[in-house]
């Protein structure tokens, strides 16, 4: 198996829930992660911070562009 982080730690890392992270991927505000040989989304180590940051734009009245 590959190290990494699954969705759910990644996602509690960053206050929100895996389907928000998942809309993070699709609109390209996070890289779509490698997968496991049973196909679980595995996250660098990293991938926390700029989940949080898309967070905090969430709730800021800032345009995401």
């Amino acid at each position: 198996m590959r190290a990494g982080l699954r969705s759910g730690q990644v996602a509690e890392a960053a206050g929100v829930n895996i389907q928000t992270l998942r809309c993070y991927e699709r609109r390209g505000l996070l890289a779509e992660p490698d997968r496991s040989n049973s196909g679980h989304r595995l996250y660098g180590e990293d991938a926390g911070s700029p989940t949080a940051s898309a967070a905090r734009g969430r709730v800021m009245p800032v345009p995401v562009r």
